[in-house]
């Protein structure tokens, strides 16, 4: 695994209940191994997986976007600058068990 300076993935649909508490456990997991992590509920039903680093803040979100921000903006590209900190790993852990749970519906690479 090529640890990177900038992450990226394509979340094309909404994360469903068993595949959030997948995502809950594996934060608690993070957690418990020293990294800044949490769940954060922003409003109803509104869910965010957050990742504190040395560099940009690393997020995923239970709902995908609907709405752009700009025209022509692809709503289910993401990206994060870990600047090869060692939050990285991390990072492509969370990325890795997300891939796995979502299937194709979940795809992510690095540079």
């Amino acid at each position: 695994m090529k640890m990177g300076y900038t992450n990226y993935w394509e979340q094309v649909r909404d994360f469903s209940q068993v595949e959030w508490d997948n995502v809950e456990a594996d934060c608690a997991y993070l957690q418990d191994l020293g990294y800044d992590c949490e769940i954060e509920t922003t409003g109803a039903d509104t869910k965010v997986f957050r990742l504190y680093g040395e560099c940009e803040t690393f997020s995923l979100h239970k709902k995908r976007r609907t709405k752009e921000e700009y025209e022509g903006q692809n709503l289910s590209f993401y990206f994060c600058k870990t600047r090869m900190k060692p939050y990285d790993l991390a990072v492509k852990y969370m990325l890795g068990q997300v891939a796995q749970n979502l299937g194709e519906d979940f795809t992510y690479w690095s540079d």
